[in-house]
């Protein structure tokens, strides 16, 4: 059988909404920063930044570098929650561009902001020995900058070590979760029959990439005492024009520890949606609660 495809038409407009703070001091298009900029932006970025910012880049995040001139290199991260998009821009003083894709289907605009030459290097500078995905390119530009810039082995929070790194392995777990996560609700039969209905919570965290995945899923085991299941979908599957689909790996937390994952990360979670999705949750099981209690009398 043959399939026979029309490719959707699409037409991209891309407007600018927020301009670049450092614009005022470009002159003939060669960046030039105020005095002790880079000091400055390096006391202003917390260990709670660092930490989310290394997840969300291994996530969402991506390197353009130019192999004949390794100083034109540029980081972009693009989202649909906008509030995200902002808070990098913010502290990197940099430009937001608002993308709309008309098509057959109906697609959320994309915000993008793009960190580019001196300023991307003292992003990398901040989270490189915090990635994981990401962590073998990002030292190759350090390298091709820094020659003897040394390599950093990244140290699981333990007790032997006095539990060191915990607060960014917390917040690259948020920013890793705000990227690639999802948190549903979804109702699970229950008794004999299956006439009874019950509210239960589903916490999935996907990417390409296991290395990530293997990381949170121990610190979450060891440190956090919440168990997972690290599975594999889309194995050696095809699309209709003879095309492999990409592998990826699902981490899904189990029902039971759905609810003691969602508490404990959401201090750290920036994207407005999923914090709407974990308060959405907690009422309906306040209202699941109360009709079970109705139904079968107060328990003594």
């Amino acid at each position: 059988m043959v399939y026979l495809y029309k490719k959707e038409p699409r037409k991209a407009t891309s407007t600018r909404i927020k301009e670049d703070d450092l614009r005022k001091f470009r002159s003939n298009k060669v960046p030039a920063y105020p005095k002790d900029y880079f000091k400055k932006l390096s006391e202003s970025i917390t260990p709670h930044d660092r930490g989310y910012l290394a997840g969300m880049f291994d996530g969402d995040g991506s390197i353009l570098k130019k192999k004949l001139d390794y100083k034109k290199r540029r980081i972009s991260l693009a989202l649909t929650d906008f509030n995200v998009v902002e808070w990098l821009a913010n502290i990197f003083g940099t430009a937001i561009s608002r993308l709309d894709v008309q098509g057959f289907f109906k697609r959320k605009p994309m915000y993008i902001t793009r960190i580019p030459d001196e300023r991307a290097t003292q992003f990398l500078l901040e989270v490189a020995p915090f990635l994981i995905e990401k962590q073998k390119i990002a030292y190759e530009m350090l390298l091709k900058e820094f020659p003897n810039y040394p390599m950093y082995k990244f140290e699981m929070p333990s007790k032997k070590n006095n539990y060191k790194n915990i607060i960014e392995m917390f917040n690259y777990v948020a920013g890793f979760f705000d990227a690639e996560g999802s948190c549903n609700v979804y109702m699970k039969k229950q008794g004999y029959n299956g006439n009874g209905k019950c509210i239960q919570p589903k916490v999935t965290i996907s990417n390409s990439n296991e290395k990530p995945l293997k990381r949170i899923q121990k610190f979450l085991k060891d440190i956090c005492r919440i168990e997972s299941n690290l599975t594999t979908c889309l194995k050696n599957a095809f699309r209709k024009d003879g095309t492999r689909v990409r592998r990826c790996y699902d981490l899904k937390i189990k029902s039971k520890h759905c609810i003691l994952f969602v508490k404990m990360f959401e201090p750290f979670i920036k994207i407005a949606r999923k914090k709407e999705n974990i308060e959405r949750f907690d009422m309906l099981r306040t209202v699941d609660k109360f009709i079970e209690r109705k139904k079968h009398g107060p328990t003594r």
